[in-house]
């Protein structure tokens, strides 16, 4: 299910763990969303780019994800995210590419002049991301690309694995098409970087 962010805005992917369903919560985390880091990382919040952890359940068995830390997290590439996703709830693959389409219309916006006609601070970095994201889309949407899968082990970590899944995320959503998102991300640079009507270009 997708729930509200329990640290600002933006929502989390959450779902029964693959390890223990009945005790643990599995939780797919966008770039940007803020949540509690696990115990041992070098900062208490984590927020930067996407993120899977694992939330024990109380003495009820309810996985609260907005109390306390999750007992394991861990950094996860967009490959991944997808595959995961696809095998498990291919329905929420839109919330993916909602995510994905998001920080690309965004990076657009933050590259348009203020009132003055004067660029934002920001826009470089924004577009450096932007850049970045795309490329990351473009491996994720590769055919037979190992998005790789995080398996616990007896000593209770997680290394990575290679995992193939059915890997046509396009059946379900269509901007997770090889392309799609370049394309759209052209479309609207072109836009943002067009002459306005009343302006002179150059």
């Amino acid at each position: 299910m997708i729930l509200g962010a329990v640290m600002g805005h933006g929502t989390l992917l959450v779902g029964p763990s693959p390890r223990t369903p009945d005790s643990e919560a599995l939780v797919l985390i966008p770039p940007g969303v803020r949540v509690p880091a696990a115990p041992g990382s070098p900062a208490p919040v984590s927020t930067i780019g996407w993120r899977v952890a694992l939330w024990a359940a109380d003495e009820r068995g309810q996985s609260h994800i907005d109390v306390g830390r999750p007992v394991w997290d861990s950094p996860v590439s967009l490959a991944y995210v997808i595959g995961l996703v696809e095998y498990e709830c291919p329905q929420h693959l839109s919330w993916v590419a909602d995510r994905v389409e998001r920080r690309l219309r965004n990076t657009c916006l933050a590259q348009l002049p203020d009132s003055s006609g004067r660029m934002f601070s920001f826009a470089d970095s924004w577009r450096k991301d932007a850049e970045a994201i795309l490329h990351e889309v473009d491996i994720a949407l590769t055919p037979d690309a190992p998005g790789g899968a995080l398996t616990m082990t007896s000593s209770g970590t997680w290394p990575n694995i290679k995992l193939r899944c059915p890997h046509h995320p396009a059946r379900y959503e269509p901007r997770l098409k090889a392309g799609w998102m370049r394309q759209l991300y052209g479309e609207l640079t072109s836009d943002t970087l067009a002459p306005k009507p009343g302006r002179h270009a150059g």
